[in-house]
């Protein structure tokens, strides 16, 4: 509403207003701007008088101002329109600081709405900034920023007004000529403006005096239950005068915070210097200022008032720094950031620590939690900070995560399954990880409800966190149980309100919920996660998914913030993890995988997720090393023998098959390598080939063996001390090996991949002679020839050999049949060659029927057989890049080959039509010749008599081309195109494959040299054709073993404590499927898996090298010189702040020159180490010492 006027003539006067009518100005504002972006801002005309809650549900439902997110401050610039002659360097220092204060408190700005003096400067900044955040990926636009200006200070306020009753458009011109000498344009970077009209014209005084600001403040900042707003809100004050010092007193009187800018001159200053004045007073509790401190406050004022008018400003004064809570001073001269101050000032109302912390952690602001913690430690419960480290974990703040940790909270005991759950499903920032699902087509394992929280869980939780859950809003009692603490009634209001705007988050964000088991399927057989597969959609259960908790806490988290891109985070798990080393080279390939999952469009994420994988790798590779340092043989025998119980596969198959080549060529990694390829035969390639032909060479001393590994694995676990061992059982003694004696030096030589390359090697040569031979000389269409049959029962023995390969898996290493093709690449190739053979076989049934078929299938056998050479020429270290770039050049071939192909079939189908066109019907050769011709002349076979017309040729004879002069063009067009353009192309990217390669030719060679070690540790000692007959003992061997191991079975006692849980199981309700014990049961054996021996010796030794490595790294960063010079500042302000607090108890004048004195010595001191920042040599670094501590006495 406002006040309408009556047509009159002659001047106007205030009681020329006759009545109150609805509003006819509102609508928006379009801000056309020559220097930066065009701007448009949503307006209202309102009377002084108007209800405030009205104007509230009006923006709030119009405006919609509260989205896309509610701010966590509100910051209101209080200062003069005409009383601001602050200087350029303060005005910058002041304009960084309430933009810093923005940006970290995603804050709301209020200014007077006028295009005058300080808010010009603060406009310009604030239209490059952003700070608010959209749904839950963090979306830049700028802050809100509400003007609320007085409607007669407006120039062209006329244009502003509404011709009808329907919202207005206008286009507002801010360098327009003024109307009236005291008016101002609009500032065009408000995004919001509300003019009061108070019945005057070109008075700026007069919104003080109505207060209308001092409500509206106060209507967004009351802590009522009922308040939608509820932001806290803060005055500044920068430079102004009387009217600035109005509206300051009117906030304080609405308990309003204000926070004063020391140094920026006019009210501010006097402000602040009444504030000194009254830390000098015996009884600061005095209203009133004695005579002396009056006087000196009244000359202040006349920097911005009349003699007459000076005794107004003191009473002003009075009225400010009466409530002293409300009111802080910042002082531009020292570098503190505005935001704390402001934290500070706002923290102060909170009582409860726990609340402070949250608030603090809401504010991203970590100095002050740390504050928090300094002084309230003791009085900090671990239980009760389980909802502030969900809330961190969520909001990706990891500082606070580290703070909570400090303050002794057990992650063993904090992180079940249920929070798991929640936490894939709540974190912010998850678009990532959810695209990652959604790629790999495991989006339909979403659930499109909301999640069902079960009351007894609710009770459950409740109780244990001893919360207050009011009403009957089962998701907001799910939420707080969730959350811990935050309802308590001592924890102000505005903690509540952020409550319910993180409950109103986790509401929408839960309408998709991920479950673990979803998850798990992602991972893939890489992770082995039972746990996760029991969280389903039919099985989801609170009450029993919050009482199961994880051995290894640390790597799940890790395993988390891999998947939601949060580098930092999973760094700083991993460095908690007892087994770092398995965990970093998993995350590693955690992250290439889910860089596979990316569009290939996506670049941007693509980079992200390799770099993320190479640093994940970096560690690894330091840590593998510092393991080495330590000791080498514990360090292979952790690489060959350790495995965390998530983990499948081994960490050297890992590694190998997430492509980890700086990993794989480190040199811990390598000597595993070489002592499984030797084993134990350590002799000259040459002398291995004449024990190959002649065994017997073995008795000679001149063919010595060493210990083989498993030997030495075996004296590693009998000198494991006693402490790793189950029970009360002794360390067993390892199995004498004389290496002397003739059948141990047998076994050794036969069982070393070595031998068992060589021993292939051969068998392959003398297959292919063999079945070379069959094929030109012994192939029959009657009979089986005697090399055939050799030839079938050589390829039955590598048909068994493979399928042993895959399926039993003997040697050192461990794998699970799913990563055989990509742990070893060759392995299709074998399956296609053992498929041929069958092919063949069959094909031999019907001999003279089928007989060209299976010459075809022989002829392809042995390409196929000859290609497995490829395999033993990878352990080179020449041939072995070579064979991988063959590999990346066929796969780019193939890629081309269909623009070639595309190309081939135009132009031959083209000159066919041309050269017969007497065909008519349907015929093979027509077919062939389309792709023949145009084929080989890639290859130079031109056939240019083919395009040339017989002299006989007439239309009866249908072979004979006929002369076509289009022909020769578009022959010469398709060698342009095919041979100049394709070719030359293809050749390039062939160059490109190359030279990539060759720059990691030797990393290359030594995973591939992993992976040659790795299969011929794994497979038989025999070749074939005899590895048959070995498959066949081994098989007998374990059925005998089984059999024996039934008959000997007897009862195992359960230990005490399952015996005792078994018992009182049995005492249980049978129709409580949630009853606790039954969940101990269930999962028992998960609890119940300790490691022993060997397994825990090296666990231990993996976590023992973690911690070095951490130490040696926080070591290597605290001594740098910046973290030394960074250290030596902060205890140069923590002596500043305790030395202001010594002698703020010092009586007079004397306290305040101790004061100014030590100041000076501080402000050398810091100038000193800011010149040694920026040079530091060997005499500036004596200098300075020297300096300081001249300075110091």
């Amino acid at each position: 509403q406002f006040k309408k006027q009556e047509s009159f003539s002659g001047p106007w006067h205030p009681r020329n207003l006759k009545e109150i009518t609805h509003s006819n100005s509102f609508g928006s504002v379009y801000f056309p701007l020559k220097n930066a972006a065009d701007n448009k801002a949503q307006f209202l005309r309102l009377s002084y008088s108007d209800d405030v809650n009205a104007l509230k549900d009006y923006i709030i439902q119009f405006w919609d101002i509260l989205s896309p997110r509610r701010p966590k401050l509100c910051l209101s610039i209080l200062t003069s329109q005409y009383k601001s002659r602050i200087s350029e360097d303060r005005k910058l220092r002041i304009i960084e600081e309430v933009l810093a204060a923005l940006k970290s408190t995603d804050a709301w700005l209020i200014n007077n709405g006028l295009n005058v003096t300080f808010n010009v400067l603060l406009g310009q900044e604030l239209s490059k900034v952003s700070t608010n955040y959209f749904g839950d990926d963090t979306e830049f636009t700028p802050p809100k920023t509400i003007g609320v200006c007085p409607w007669g200070s407006i120039c062209g306020r006329n244009r502003l007004m509404n011709n009808n009753n329907r919202i207005n458009y206008v286009e507002y011109n801010v360098n327009s000529e003024n109307e009236e000498p005291t008016t101002h344009p609009l500032l065009p970077f408000n995004s919001h403006l509300i003019f009061v009209d108070d019945g005057y014209r070109r008075d700026e005084v007069s919104v003080a005096k109505t207060g209308f600001r001092a409500k509206f403040e106060k209507m967004i900042s009351e802590p009522a239950k009922k308040n939608v707003l509820n932001v806290p809100l803060v005055d500044l004050v920068i430079g102004g005068d009387l009217m600035t010092l109005q509206e300051a007193a009117s906030a304080i009187e609405n308990d309003i915070c204000v926070l004063v800018f020391k140094g920026s001159g006019f009210a501010a200053d006097i402000i602040a210097h009444a504030h000194e004045l009254k830390k000098q007073l015996k009884n600061p509790k005095l209203g009133k200022f004695p005579d002396q401190q009056r006087q000196s406050i009244e000359r202040a004022a006349l920097t911005i008032v009349k003699t007459d008018s000076v005794q107004d400003v003191v009473p002003l004064v009075e009225k400010i720094i009466s409530k002293t809570a409300l009111l802080g001073i910042y002082n531009l001269e020292e570098d503190k950031p505005l935001s704390s101050e402001l934290m500070r000032l706002i923290m102060f109302h909170a009582t409860d620590t726990l609340g402070k912390l949250y608030l603090s952690l809401s504010w991203r602001k970590i100095d002050l939690a740390e504050e928090l913690v300094l002084q309230n430690h003791a009085d900090i419960k671990a239980k009760s900070l389980y909802g502030l480290l969900m809330t961190a974990l969520l909001n990706n703040q990891l500082d606070f995560v580290k703070l909570l940790l400090k303050l002794g909270v057990d992650l063993q005991d904090f992180l079940t399954v249920d929070r798991l759950h929640c936490l894939y499903n709540f974190a912010r920032n998850r678009g990532s990880f959810v695209s990652c699902l959604r790629n790999s087509d495991l989006d339909r394992r979403f659930v499109k409800e909301p999640l069902p929280p079960e009351e007894e869980w609710i009770i459950q939780e409740s109780q244990k966190y001893s919360l207050h859950c009011e009403g009957s809003d089962t998701l907001r009692a799910a939420f707080t149980a969730f959350l811990g603490h935050f309802v308590d009634k001592k924890v102000q209001s505005y903690v509540d309100t952020l409550c319910k705007e993180e409950e109103t988050r986790l509401t929408r964000v839960s309408k998709t919920t991920v479950y673990l088991c979803t998850v798990s399927e992602f991972l893939g057989p890489d992770f082995n996660l039972k746990l996760y597969d029991d969280d389903t959609p039919k099985h989801f259960s609170r009450t029993e998914m919050c009482e199961i908790r994880f051995r290894e806490p640390a790597d799940h988290l890790t395993i988390w913030a891999a998947m939601h891109a949060r580098l930092e985070m999973a760094t700083f798990f991993l460095n908690l993890s007892s087994h770092p080393l398995c965990l970093a080279i998993f995350g590693a390939a955690l992250f290439r995988k889910m860089s596979s999952r990316v569009p290939a469009y996506d670049t941007k994420n693509i980079d992200m997720y390799e770099a993320f994988a190479q640093e994940f790798e970096d560690i690894a590779v330091e840590m593998v090393g510092v393991c080495e340092e330590q000791d080498a043989d514990m360090t292979t025998a952790m690489l060959l023998e350790y495995k965390p119980s998530w983990e499948t596969d081994s960490t050297p198959v890992a590694a190998a098959n997430s492509d980890c080549l700086n990993f794989v060529s480190s040199s811990p990694f390598q000597n595993m390598v070489s002592l499984t390829w030797e084993n134990g035969v350590n002799f000259s390639f040459m002398r291995l080939l004449l024990v190959l032909i002649c065994p017997f060479l073995l008795f000679s001393k001149h063919f010595q063996v060493s210990k083989p590994l498993h030997a030495r694995l075996d004296e590693m676990r009998a000198s494991v001390p006693t402490q790793f061992l189950e029970g009360d059982l002794e360390p067993t003694a390892p199995k004498p090996v004389d290496l002397d004696a003739f059948c141990t030096k047998v076994r050794i030589f036969y069982r070393s991949p070595r031998t068992k390359f060589a021993f292939n090697f051969i068998a392959l040569i003398v297959f292919l002679a063999i079945l070379s031979y069959t094929l030109l000389f012994e192939l029959y269409s009657t009979r089986l020839s005697y090399c055939e049959i050799i030839v079938m029962v050589y390829s039955v023995g590598w048909i068994v050999e493979t399928l042993y390969t895959c399926i039993g898996g003997t040697g050192t290493h461990r794998t699970r049949f799913g990563s055989l093709f990509s742990t070893f690449p060759w392995i299709p190739l074998y399956f296609v060659a053992d498929l041929v053979f069958i092919i063949a076989a069959c094909c031999r049934i019907n001999m003279e029927r089928d007989f060209l078929y299976a010459r075809y299938a022989y002829s392809l056998l042995l390409i196929l057989s000859s290609a497995k050479l490829l395999n033993f020429m990878m352990l080179s270290r020449y041939y072995g890049p070579l064979v991988v770039m063959i590999n990346k050049m066929w796969v780019q071939l193939l890629n081309a080959a269909i623009i070639l192909f595309i190309i081939m079939i135009a132009y031959g189908a083209a000159v066919q039509v041309l050269l017969f066109p007497q065909f008519k019907e349907y015929d093979w050769d027509l077919i062939f010749n389309i792709f023949y011709y145009p084929y080989f002349q890639l290859f130079g076979e031109m056939s240019f008599e083919f395009f040339h017309a017989e002299g006989n040729c007439n239309e009866t004879v249908e072979e004979c081309p006929r002369h076509s002069p289009v022909v020769p063009v578009l022959h010469a067009a398709y060698m342009l195109i095919a041979v100049l353009i394709f070719l030359n192309l293809l050749i390039a990217v062939f160059s490109k494959v190359f030279s990539d390669l060759v720059e990691q030719s030797r990393n290359i060679w030594m995973q591939n040299r992993f992976r040659v070690v790795f299969y011929f540790d794994r497979i038989g000692i025999m070749p074939a054709p005899f590895s048959t007959l070995q498959v066949i003992v081994s098989l007998l061997k374990k059925l005998f073993r089984s059999c024996a191991r039934c008959c000997r079975k007897t009862p195992t006692p359960l230990p005490e404590a399952i015996e005792t849980e078994t018992a009182t199981g049995e005492m249980a309700k049978p129709g409580t499927p949630n009853n606790l014990r039954n969940i101990w049961r269930r999962y028992v054996s998960y609890y119940m898996q300790m490691e022993y021996g060997m397994q825990a010796y090296l666990h231990r030794f993996q976590e023992y090298s973690g911690n070095l490595y951490y130490k040696t790294v926080e070591r290597n960063a605290a001594s740098s010189f910046d973290a030394q010079l960074n250290s030596i500042m902060r205890r140069l302000d923590e002596l500043q702040r305790k030395h202001d607090h010594f002698v703020h108890y010092l009586p007079g004048m004397k306290k305040v020159q101790g004061k100014l004195e030590y100041s000076c010595k501080f402000l050398f001191i810091r100038l000193i180490l800011t010149d040694f920042r920026q040079s530091f040599t060997h005499r500036q670094a004596f200098s300075a010492f020297v300096g300081i501590c001249m300075i110091m006495n």
